[in-house]
């Protein structure tokens, strides 16, 4: 990427981002949330994991491909209310929190930019990520506009062969767990709390199929086991999920829009 061209929407004045909507750059939003992490780890996980992700993979693009892609300022906010009973936690009502979407997406059609990759850290926000991108592309019908939704719902094959690799974590993980851990630890290791790294008591041993909420789980905010997390699996994972996103970007650039 040029140096004269920040991939950050915010780095960017109005006359900018007006040239760079004339030239077809695609948009990203990311979507983190403020939401507990166990005692290790800080409360703005996930909004960090969904803005590495996104900022890497946009810089990436531009540099290699020529892909112009910007980064709007990362939603901090999610829905997270099974996480409220540990301090911390912030949440948006889920009808609010598509409302909000909704609104920045539609900011962005309406100054001339019709693709848009929406991407979130935490997969609590998904199911009102789709209905607000379902509704933006619905009320654009009438114009080319494409937004594309990762729903997390396929597990890409080099993410299962390290998913196969890791030791079993007490029949259920996700949360502040070896995985969440690790990508910390290779990001941003001042920021982990080592010596409050320990295995939770889990109140179940596979995640439940009716709405839970996260203490109903475990007895320190943690789904899993990050007693044996480390920076190199941590890094694997960011190589990986960068260049996945990468992947979708240049997919969404070469995007036909008639």
């Amino acid at each position: 990427m040029s140096e004269a061209v920040s991939v950050m929407w915010g780095d960017h004045t109005w006359e900018e981002l007006a040239q760079l909507a004339e030239a077809s750059s695609l948009v990203v939003l990311p979507c983190g949330a403020t939401e507990q992490h166990g005692p290790a780890m800080t409360v703005d996980t996930d909004s960090r994991i969904a803005e590495k992700i996104t900022i890497a993979a946009a810089e990436k693009v531009w540099a290699e491909h020529g892909v112009r892609a910007l980064v709007l300022p990362t939603l901090h906010y999610g829905v997270s209310a099974h996480h409220t009973a540990y301090a911390g936690t912030i949440t948006i009502d889920p009808q609010i929190y598509v409302s909000v979407v909704c609104e920045v997406l539609t900011g962005v059609v309406d100054h001339g930019f019709r693709k848009i990759a929406v991407v979130s850290g935490h997969g609590g926000n998904i199911p009102a990520l789709e209905v607000a991108c379902r509704h933006v592309a619905d009320e654009y019908r009438h114009l080319p506009v494409r937004i594309s939704l990762d729903r997390m719902s396929q597990v890409p094959p080099w993410f299962q062969e390290i998913l196969e690799e890791l030791p079993d974590e007490g029949g259920v993980r996700g949360h502040a767990d070896l995985i969440e851990t690790s990508l910390m630890l290779a990001d941003r290791p001042e920021k982990v709390r080592r010596d409050r790294i320990r295995k939770p008591k889990l109140k179940v041993d596979r995640e439940p199929d009716w709405e839970w909420l996260t203490h109903e789980l475990t007895d320190n905010g943690v789904i899993g086991d990050p007693t044996e997390a480390d920076a190199e699996l941590g890094q694997r994972i960011w190589d990986g999920a960068i260049e996945d996103f990468c992947k979708r970007l240049q997919r969404l650039w070469t995007l036909d829009l008639a």
